[in-house]
């Protein structure tokens, strides 16, 4: 999506920047990658991670984490920033020769190699496991393990690269809808309005001005994630009646002109008033689809 719609060329790069970028504010000043906190589950023989999402990690524990690494990293140039949400921030001395994969594709999911590759991947993967040596006994987790919560026992790396340049021919007029600081960060290096996200209970609403209007919905897609299938079920049913049902009424009434349904996997499903006719069936492909964009 981001490749196609908004950011030039093919491959996904300077994500940790845009991210910056989204959550501050601002452009880094030094190379940036994401670090999140994690926590790796042994399942049988493999690890399964386990995002910021699901840790509840707090300001204060943030704080004390980063503040271990860089007490033990810091001669090396790295820094590390945890935000009050749980996310993390490296700070880099040189931008590191990494290729690496996004958070949201490995979730939940079972995981060989914490590096995908690059010239410096036996140096970094070296460096994360100091990380699990070094966060395995401190006190934060520690007293994570007494209370029963999940302990932070990794950093998932991403996000490496230099920003794209936005593609040409950009809707200027567009607004996001999103409270996700990757999309935060690309609405802004590309010039685009910005807004809150609506609450998912709360459903869809036509916009009251013209122009694009990109909304991102996770809702449905976390508990797929982590295989929390009677959450997945319920938010499944909430997209459904509260979002698509009043969308796909809206393009039949001509409160929007267009709705475009992005389900993430490369495939794009449009709706024009042309075709609203159409029953709205259980078993519609486009049910599944946690995002869209409409145009009034």
């Amino acid at each position: 999506l981001l490749t196609g719609q908004f950011l030039a060329g093919d491959a996904l790069q300077g994500l940790g920047a845009l991210s910056w970028l989204g959550e501050f504010g601002h452009l880094p000043t030094r190379p940036v990658l994401r670090a999140d906190p994690v926590h790796l589950r042994a399942d049988r023989d493999q690890l399964l991670v386990y995002g910021p999402e699901t840790l509840g990690l707090n300001a204060e524990e943030g704080r004390a984490l980063a503040a271990a690494f860089d007490a033990h990293f810091g001669e090396q140039g790295l820094h590390l920033e945890i935000t009050p949400a749980g996310r993390g921030y490296l700070h880099l001395a040189a931008p590191p020769d990494l290729r690496t994969l996004p958070l949201e594709e490995v979730r939940g999911r079972p995981v060989a190699q914490f590096v995908a590759g690059g010239e410096d991947r036996t140096l970094w993967l070296k460096r994360l496991t100091e990380v699990q040596m070094l966060f395995a006994n401190h006190a934060v987790n520690l007293r994570r393990a007494v209370e029963g919560r999940p302990t932070v026992n990794g950093l998932w790396l991403w996000g490496e690269g230099r920003m794209p340049p936005p593609r040409h021919r950009l809707e200027h007029h567009a607004v996001f809808y999103t409270d996700d600081p990757l999309l935060r960060g690309v609405a802004r290096h590309c010039g685009l309005a910005e807004a809150p996200a609506p609450a998912f209970e709360a459903g869809f609403t036509p916009p009251a001005t013209a122009g694009e209007h990109w909304l991102f919905i996770d809702a449905v897609e976390r508990p797929a994630a982590y295989a929390e299938i009677e959450s997945w079920r319920a938010a499944l049913i909430t997209f459904e009646r509260s979002w698509l049902q009043p969308a796909f009424h809206a393009v039949r009434t001509g409160r929007i002109r267009l709705l475009d349904l992005l389900p993430m996997n490369g495939r794009l499903y449009r709706l024009r008033r042309r075709h609203a006719w159409l029953s709205w069936r259980r078993d519609h492909p486009a049910r599944h689809l946690p995002g869209s964009t409409a145009s009034a």
